[in-house]
């Protein structure tokens, strides 16, 4: 569990930045259902396992949803969620 939640905060501060800047546009992006099933597959094919990338959509849906969300702001949510469950 602790090699996985290291690869994963590893994954967060590499790919995933890049990636989930291509989510969102400029002035942020309203998170709804299609937005959580963008960032959903973005974390997959960032290397995140079903369950990690189902839990992170689910904070962000709680935090965020039909509201609108700015790329840093979405990214240290994210950060911070990881670095949580790995301690």
């Amino acid at each position: 569990m602790t090699r996985g939640i290291t690869n994963t905060i590893r994954v967060v501060t590499t790919l995933l930045n890049r990636d989930v800047r291509d989510l969102l546009k400029v002035g942020g992006k309203v998170v709804d259902d299609e937005f959580l099933d963008e960032l959903r597959r973005t974390l997959q094919e960032a290397g995140f396992g079903q369950d990690e990338s189902e839990w992170l959509v689910a904070e962000v849906r709680s935090t965020w949803h039909g509201r609108i969300v700015q790329e840093d702001e979405l990214l240290q949510h994210i950060k911070m969620r990881v670095r949580e469950a790995s301690d």
